[in-house]
Protein backbone atom coordinates (compact mmCIF):
# COMPACT_ATOMS: atom_id res chain seq x y z
CA UNK A 1 0.00 0.00 0.00
CA UNK A 2 1.26 3.28 -0.85
CA UNK A 3 2.45 5.87 1.45
CA UNK A 4 -0.01 8.78 2.21
CA UNK A 5 1.23 11.96 1.42
CA UNK A 6 1.92 14.18 4.76
CA UNK A 7 0.23 17.17 2.89
CA UNK A 8 -3.08 14.84 2.58
CA UNK A 9 -2.38 13.51 5.92
CA UNK A 10 -2.39 17.43 6.98
CA UNK A 11 -5.77 18.21 4.70
CA UNK A 12 -7.80 15.21 6.52
CA UNK A 13 -6.38 16.83 10.43
CA UNK A 14 -7.66 20.15 8.94
CA UNK A 15 -10.64 19.23 7.75
CA UNK A 16 -12.21 16.59 10.33
CA UNK A 17 -14.57 17.29 13.34
CA UNK A 18 -13.05 15.65 16.22
CA UNK A 19 -16.18 16.66 17.83
CA UNK A 20 -18.44 15.21 15.51
CA UNK A 21 -15.85 12.42 14.97
CA UNK A 22 -15.97 10.74 18.58
CA UNK A 23 -19.31 12.44 19.30
CA UNK A 24 -20.55 9.70 17.23
CA UNK A 25 -19.41 7.09 20.21
CA UNK A 26 -18.60 8.92 23.20
CA UNK A 27 -21.99 11.31 25.04
CA UNK A 28 -19.79 14.58 24.79
CA UNK A 29 -21.33 17.98 26.91
CA UNK A 30 -19.97 21.11 26.53
CA UNK A 31 -17.64 22.44 29.21
CA UNK A 32 -16.17 26.20 28.75
CA UNK A 33 -14.12 26.36 25.04
CA UNK A 34 -13.99 22.07 24.97
CA UNK A 35 -16.11 18.52 25.61
CA UNK A 36 -16.02 16.23 28.25
CA UNK A 37 -17.39 12.81 28.53
CA UNK A 38 -17.01 9.08 29.89
CA UNK A 39 -13.54 7.99 28.49
CA UNK A 40 -14.51 4.97 25.52
CA UNK A 41 -10.79 3.31 26.26
CA UNK A 42 -11.41 2.34 30.08
CA UNK A 43 -14.21 2.07 32.49
CA UNK A 44 -15.16 5.23 34.35
CA UNK A 45 -18.22 6.83 36.01
CA UNK A 46 -16.81 10.60 36.25
CA UNK A 47 -16.33 12.31 32.96
CA UNK A 48 -12.34 12.78 32.43
CA UNK A 49 -12.25 12.35 28.68
CA UNK A 50 -11.28 15.92 26.53
CA UNK A 51 -11.82 17.16 23.28
CA UNK A 52 -10.10 20.75 22.77
CA UNK A 53 -12.37 21.63 19.84
CA UNK A 54 -9.30 24.56 19.19
CA UNK A 55 -6.62 21.93 18.80
CA UNK A 56 -8.79 19.04 17.06
CA UNK A 57 -7.69 16.98 19.94
CA UNK A 58 -8.37 14.68 22.72
CA UNK A 59 -6.88 13.31 25.58
CA UNK A 60 -7.82 11.34 28.94
CA UNK A 61 -7.15 12.51 32.47
CA UNK A 62 -7.74 8.90 33.54
CA UNK A 63 -6.15 6.65 31.55
CA UNK A 64 -3.92 8.89 29.43
CA UNK A 65 -5.23 7.71 25.73
CA UNK A 66 -4.66 11.14 24.12
CA UNK A 67 -4.53 12.20 20.18
CA UNK A 68 -6.13 13.42 16.66
CA UNK A 69 -8.89 12.16 14.60
CA UNK A 70 -7.04 9.14 13.21
CA UNK A 71 -5.31 8.21 16.23
CA UNK A 72 -8.75 7.59 18.01
CA UNK A 73 -10.11 5.87 14.74
CA UNK A 74 -6.98 3.71 14.96
CA UNK A 75 -7.83 3.14 18.86
CA UNK A 76 -11.48 3.05 18.20
CA UNK A 77 -12.22 0.81 15.54
CA UNK A 78 -9.09 -1.24 15.50
CA UNK A 79 -7.59 0.31 12.19
CA UNK A 80 -4.14 0.29 10.91
CA UNK A 81 -3.08 4.38 10.45
CA UNK A 82 -3.78 3.67 6.54
CA UNK A 83 -7.57 2.83 7.20
CA UNK A 84 -8.17 5.09 9.50
CA UNK A 85 -6.44 7.63 7.05
CA UNK A 86 -8.04 6.68 4.35
CA UNK A 87 -11.72 6.06 6.07
CA UNK A 88 -11.41 9.69 7.22
CA UNK A 89 -10.32 10.84 3.64
CA UNK A 90 -13.58 9.00 1.94
CA UNK A 91 -16.17 10.86 4.39
CA UNK A 92 -14.27 13.84 3.92
CA UNK A 93 -14.03 14.15 0.20
CA UNK A 94 -10.54 13.99 -0.28
CA UNK A 95 -8.67 11.94 -3.03
CA UNK A 96 -5.48 9.76 -1.28
CA UNK A 97 -2.45 9.62 -4.10
CA UNK A 98 -1.34 6.13 -5.00
CA UNK A 99 2.35 7.30 -5.16
CA UNK A 100 4.00 3.95 -5.74
CA UNK A 101 1.39 2.68 -8.06
CA UNK A 102 1.61 2.04 -11.44
CA UNK A 103 0.51 4.60 -13.93
CA UNK A 104 -3.39 4.74 -13.61
CA UNK A 105 -3.39 1.82 -10.91
CA UNK A 106 -5.48 4.54 -8.28
CA UNK A 107 -8.24 5.01 -10.62
CA UNK A 108 -8.32 1.57 -11.98
CA UNK A 109 -8.82 0.44 -8.51
CA UNK A 110 -11.28 3.32 -7.69
CA UNK A 111 -13.38 1.94 -11.22
CA UNK A 112 -13.27 -1.83 -9.86
CA UNK A 113 -14.44 -1.03 -6.45
CA UNK A 114 -17.06 1.04 -7.61
CA UNK A 115 -18.11 -1.75 -10.47
CA UNK A 116 -18.23 -4.06 -7.00
CA UNK A 117 -20.56 -2.02 -5.06
CA UNK A 118 -22.91 -1.81 -7.56
CA UNK A 119 -23.00 -5.65 -7.97
CA UNK A 120 -23.02 -5.42 -4.18
CA UNK A 121 -26.51 -3.21 -4.64
CA UNK A 122 -28.42 -5.58 -7.47
CA UNK A 123 -27.46 -8.11 -5.00
CA UNK A 124 -29.15 -6.88 -1.92
CA UNK A 125 -32.26 -5.72 -4.36
CA UNK A 126 -32.45 -9.19 -6.43
CA UNK A 127 -32.68 -11.01 -2.84
CA UNK A 128 -35.44 -8.67 -1.50
CA UNK A 129 -37.24 -9.43 -4.97
CA UNK A 130 -40.44 -12.28 -5.59
CA UNK A 131 -37.94 -14.33 -7.67
CA UNK A 132 -35.26 -15.14 -4.80
CA UNK A 133 -37.98 -16.41 -2.88
CA UNK A 134 -36.03 -20.16 -3.19
CA UNK A 135 -32.70 -17.79 -1.89
CA UNK A 136 -34.58 -16.64 1.22
CA UNK A 137 -35.67 -20.20 1.89
CA UNK A 138 -32.37 -21.43 1.60
CA UNK A 139 -31.17 -18.86 4.07
CA UNK A 140 -34.11 -19.48 6.45
CA UNK A 141 -32.96 -23.32 6.59
CA UNK A 142 -29.54 -22.25 7.47
CA UNK A 143 -31.14 -20.11 10.12
CA UNK A 144 -30.02 -16.91 8.46
CA UNK A 145 -32.80 -14.81 8.94
CA UNK A 146 -33.17 -11.11 8.14
CA UNK A 147 -30.81 -9.47 10.42
CA UNK A 148 -28.00 -11.27 9.74
CA UNK A 149 -28.70 -10.56 5.95
CA UNK A 150 -28.79 -6.74 6.82
CA UNK A 151 -25.65 -8.10 8.62
CA UNK A 152 -23.20 -9.07 6.40
CA UNK A 153 -24.72 -7.95 3.02
CA UNK A 154 -26.21 -11.55 1.98
CA UNK A 155 -28.11 -11.04 -1.80
CA UNK A 156 -28.67 -13.02 -4.57
CA UNK A 157 -26.97 -13.56 -8.07
CA UNK A 158 -29.89 -14.06 -10.65
CA UNK A 159 -29.89 -16.49 -12.42
CA UNK A 160 -30.41 -15.18 -16.18
CA UNK A 161 -26.58 -14.14 -16.26
CA UNK A 162 -27.06 -11.04 -17.78
CA UNK A 163 -28.69 -9.16 -14.97
CA UNK A 164 -25.35 -7.63 -13.50
CA UNK A 165 -24.13 -6.67 -17.41
CA UNK A 166 -27.49 -5.01 -17.96
CA UNK A 167 -26.72 -2.73 -14.85
CA UNK A 168 -23.30 -2.22 -15.80
CA UNK A 169 -24.04 -1.31 -18.92
CA UNK A 170 -26.91 1.26 -17.97
CA UNK A 171 -24.12 2.72 -15.36
CA UNK A 172 -21.88 3.35 -18.04
CA UNK A 173 -19.54 0.79 -16.77
CA UNK A 174 -17.55 -1.16 -19.61
CA UNK A 175 -18.06 -4.53 -19.52
CA UNK A 176 -14.01 -5.01 -19.76
CA UNK A 177 -14.10 -3.20 -15.71
CA UNK A 178 -16.63 -5.77 -14.50
CA UNK A 179 -14.57 -8.62 -16.20
CA UNK A 180 -11.07 -6.69 -14.92
CA UNK A 181 -13.27 -6.99 -11.54
CA UNK A 182 -14.21 -10.48 -11.91
CA UNK A 183 -17.67 -10.05 -11.63
CA UNK A 184 -18.20 -10.68 -15.52
CA UNK A 185 -16.88 -13.51 -17.49
CA UNK A 186 -16.80 -13.64 -21.48
CA UNK A 187 -16.81 -16.07 -24.09
CA UNK A 188 -16.85 -15.72 -27.99
CA UNK A 189 -16.41 -11.95 -27.14
CA UNK A 190 -19.62 -11.64 -25.22
CA UNK A 191 -19.56 -11.02 -21.44
CA UNK A 192 -21.92 -12.61 -18.94
CA UNK A 193 -22.41 -12.64 -15.33
CA UNK A 194 -20.08 -14.66 -13.15
CA UNK A 195 -22.34 -15.76 -10.84
CA UNK A 196 -25.75 -17.06 -11.76
CA UNK A 197 -28.42 -18.58 -9.28
CA UNK A 198 -26.10 -18.61 -6.48
CA UNK A 199 -26.70 -16.48 -2.85
CA UNK A 200 -24.02 -13.74 -2.68
CA UNK A 201 -21.58 -12.81 0.09
CA UNK A 202 -19.81 -9.41 -0.51
CA UNK A 203 -15.91 -9.96 0.94
CA UNK A 204 -15.31 -6.48 2.47
CA UNK A 205 -11.71 -4.75 3.77
CA UNK A 206 -11.29 -3.32 7.11
CA UNK A 207 -13.13 -0.02 6.01
CA UNK A 208 -16.19 -1.87 4.66
CA UNK A 209 -15.39 -1.51 0.73
CA UNK A 210 -16.58 -4.46 -1.46
CA UNK A 211 -13.65 -6.34 -2.86
CA UNK A 212 -15.17 -9.16 -4.50
CA UNK A 213 -17.90 -12.05 -3.74
CA UNK A 214 -18.49 -15.30 -2.70
CA UNK A 215 -21.08 -17.12 -4.41
CA UNK A 216 -23.05 -20.33 -2.62
CA UNK A 217 -24.66 -22.84 -4.41
CA UNK A 218 -28.57 -23.99 -3.38
CA UNK A 219 -28.65 -27.47 -4.15
CA UNK A 220 -26.43 -30.31 -4.97
CA UNK A 221 -26.76 -30.16 -8.55
CA UNK A 222 -25.41 -26.87 -8.88
CA UNK A 223 -21.45 -27.31 -9.47
CA UNK A 224 -19.32 -26.32 -7.57
CA UNK A 225 -20.60 -25.74 -4.29
CA UNK A 226 -18.87 -21.96 -3.65
CA UNK A 227 -17.88 -19.85 -6.65
CA UNK A 228 -16.14 -16.66 -5.65
CA UNK A 229 -14.50 -13.83 -8.26
CA UNK A 230 -11.37 -14.25 -9.15
CA UNK A 231 -8.61 -12.49 -7.51
CA UNK A 232 -7.98 -8.93 -9.23
CA UNK A 233 -6.07 -5.61 -8.46
CA UNK A 234 -8.08 -5.05 -5.15
CA UNK A 235 -8.89 -8.19 -4.13
CA UNK A 236 -6.36 -10.46 -3.31
CA UNK A 237 -7.24 -13.78 -1.28
CA UNK A 238 -3.67 -14.18 0.77
CA UNK A 239 -4.58 -10.62 2.38
CA UNK A 240 -8.57 -10.37 3.22
CA UNK A 241 -10.26 -11.66 5.81
CA UNK A 242 -13.92 -11.95 5.49
CA UNK A 243 -15.70 -10.34 8.20
CA UNK A 244 -12.99 -8.19 9.57
CA UNK A 245 -14.89 -5.39 9.18
CA UNK A 246 -17.69 -6.45 11.54
CA UNK A 247 -14.93 -8.12 14.33
CA UNK A 248 -12.82 -4.81 14.83
CA UNK A 249 -14.33 -3.51 17.75
CA UNK A 250 -14.83 -6.85 19.15
CA UNK A 251 -11.07 -7.93 18.57
CA UNK A 252 -10.19 -4.29 20.67
CA UNK A 253 -12.35 -5.19 23.25
CA UNK A 254 -11.97 -9.12 23.77
CA UNK A 255 -8.59 -9.20 22.91
CA UNK A 256 -8.47 -11.76 20.66
CA UNK A 257 -9.10 -13.01 16.96
CA UNK A 258 -11.61 -16.13 16.34
CA UNK A 259 -10.65 -17.84 13.31
CA UNK A 260 -13.06 -20.18 11.14
CA UNK A 261 -12.99 -21.49 7.51
CA UNK A 262 -15.77 -20.10 6.00
CA UNK A 263 -18.86 -17.60 5.56
CA UNK A 264 -21.37 -19.98 7.50
CA UNK A 265 -19.37 -20.52 10.17
CA UNK A 266 -18.38 -16.48 10.82
CA UNK A 267 -21.71 -15.69 10.40
CA UNK A 268 -22.62 -18.84 13.20
CA UNK A 269 -20.30 -17.00 15.40
CA UNK A 270 -22.60 -13.70 14.86
CA UNK A 271 -25.35 -15.47 15.52
CA UNK A 272 -23.65 -17.12 19.06
CA UNK A 273 -22.40 -13.06 20.06
CA UNK A 274 -18.78 -13.79 18.93
CA UNK A 275 -18.14 -10.51 17.10
CA UNK A 276 -14.48 -10.97 16.99
CA UNK A 277 -14.30 -14.04 14.31
CA UNK A 278 -12.80 -13.77 10.92
CA UNK A 279 -12.98 -16.19 7.82
CA UNK A 280 -10.40 -16.69 5.43
CA UNK A 281 -11.62 -16.73 1.52
CA UNK A 282 -10.90 -20.43 0.33
CA UNK A 283 -7.60 -20.41 1.06
CA UNK A 284 -5.22 -21.62 4.27
CA UNK A 285 -3.97 -18.72 6.78
CA UNK A 286 -1.53 -16.90 5.35
CA UNK A 287 1.75 -14.80 6.56
CA UNK A 288 -0.28 -11.74 5.18
CA UNK A 289 -3.27 -12.87 7.10
CA UNK A 290 -1.09 -13.27 9.99
CA UNK A 291 0.15 -10.02 9.86
CA UNK A 292 -3.26 -8.41 9.54
CA UNK A 293 -4.29 -10.02 12.60
CA UNK A 294 -0.88 -9.07 14.78
CA UNK A 295 -1.76 -5.11 13.80
CA UNK A 296 -4.55 -5.65 15.82
CA UNK A 297 -4.17 -8.56 18.44
CA UNK A 298 -1.85 -10.72 20.22
CA UNK A 299 -4.15 -13.94 20.74
CA UNK A 300 -5.97 -15.79 18.02
CA UNK A 301 -8.43 -18.44 18.55
CA UNK A 302 -8.39 -21.01 15.53
CA UNK A 303 -11.78 -22.96 15.44
CA UNK A 304 -11.84 -25.30 12.38
CA UNK A 305 -13.86 -28.54 11.39
CA UNK A 306 -13.42 -31.38 13.80
CA UNK A 307 -12.37 -33.67 10.77
CA UNK A 308 -8.72 -34.79 10.17
CA UNK A 309 -8.32 -31.91 7.64
CA UNK A 310 -8.99 -29.64 10.12
CA UNK A 311 -6.72 -30.87 12.67
CA UNK A 312 -4.15 -30.74 9.91
CA UNK A 313 -5.05 -26.73 9.12
CA UNK A 314 -4.64 -26.21 13.04
CA UNK A 315 -1.18 -27.28 12.35
CA UNK A 316 -0.13 -25.30 9.17
CA UNK A 317 -1.33 -22.16 10.88
CA UNK A 318 0.58 -22.68 13.48
CA UNK A 319 3.71 -22.26 11.01
CA UNK A 320 2.07 -19.17 10.17
CA UNK A 321 1.34 -17.22 12.96
CA UNK A 322 4.03 -18.16 15.62
CA UNK A 323 6.77 -16.33 13.44
CA UNK A 324 4.36 -13.41 14.03
CA UNK A 325 4.61 -13.60 17.72
CA UNK A 326 1.08 -14.54 17.80
CA UNK A 327 -0.40 -16.67 21.25
CA UNK A 328 -2.27 -19.43 19.37
CA UNK A 329 -5.05 -20.83 20.63
CA UNK A 330 -7.71 -24.12 19.22
CA UNK A 331 -10.60 -25.30 19.62
CA UNK A 332 -11.07 -28.88 18.91
CA UNK A 333 -14.53 -29.52 17.60
CA UNK A 334 -16.68 -32.95 17.51
CA UNK A 335 -15.37 -35.25 14.35
CA UNK A 336 -17.39 -33.98 11.68
CA UNK A 337 -19.22 -30.42 12.66
CA UNK A 338 -18.22 -27.15 12.12
CA UNK A 339 -19.37 -24.08 14.14
CA UNK A 340 -22.13 -23.82 12.32
CA UNK A 341 -23.00 -27.71 12.87
CA UNK A 342 -22.31 -26.83 16.47
CA UNK A 343 -25.06 -23.53 16.99
CA UNK A 344 -27.32 -26.06 15.40
CA UNK A 345 -26.79 -28.77 17.97
CA UNK A 346 -25.55 -26.82 20.80
CA UNK A 347 -26.96 -23.43 20.48
CA UNK A 348 -25.35 -20.00 21.23
CA UNK A 349 -24.52 -20.68 24.79
CA UNK A 350 -22.74 -23.92 23.76
CA UNK A 351 -20.70 -22.57 20.67
CA UNK A 352 -19.67 -19.53 22.67
CA UNK A 353 -18.86 -21.73 25.51
CA UNK A 354 -16.57 -24.09 24.01
CA UNK A 355 -14.73 -21.08 22.12
CA UNK A 356 -14.35 -19.01 25.26
CA UNK A 357 -12.57 -23.29 26.47
CA UNK A 358 -9.61 -23.23 23.44
CA UNK A 359 -6.47 -24.43 24.53
CA UNK A 360 -2.92 -24.02 23.53
CA UNK A 361 -3.03 -24.61 19.76
CA UNK A 362 0.28 -26.76 19.87
CA UNK A 363 -1.33 -28.89 22.66
CA UNK A 364 -3.60 -30.10 20.78
CA UNK A 365 -1.16 -30.62 17.96
CA UNK A 366 0.98 -32.40 20.72
CA UNK A 367 -2.29 -34.35 21.36
CA UNK A 368 -2.32 -36.04 18.14
CA UNK A 369 0.61 -36.92 17.31
CA UNK A 370 1.12 -38.26 20.10
CA UNK A 371 -2.17 -40.61 19.26
CA UNK A 372 -0.98 -41.09 16.26
CA UNK A 373 2.05 -43.32 17.79
CA UNK A 374 4.94 -40.27 17.49
CA UNK A 375 7.05 -40.41 21.12
CA UNK A 376 8.68 -37.11 20.08
CA UNK A 377 6.59 -34.68 18.12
Amino acid sequence: MARIPEETLQAIRDRVDLVDLIGRHVNLKKSGRNFTGLCPFHQEKTPSFNVNVERQIFHCFGCGEGGNAISFLIKHENLTFPEAARTLARELGIEVPEHDATPGASGLAERLRGANQLAQELYVEALAASQAEGARAYLAQRGIGPEEIASFGIGFAPASGRALLGRLEREKIPAEIGKQAGLLGARDDRHFDMLRGRVTFPIQDARGQVLGFGGRAMSDEQKPKYLNTPESPVYKKREVLYGLHLALAAMRKNERAVVVEGYFDRIAMHRAGVEEAVATCGTSLTAEHARALRRRTQRVVLVFDGDAAGQKAIESSLHVLLPEGLRVEAVLLPAGQDPDDLLASEGAEGLRARVDAAVPAIELVTRRHVANGCSTP
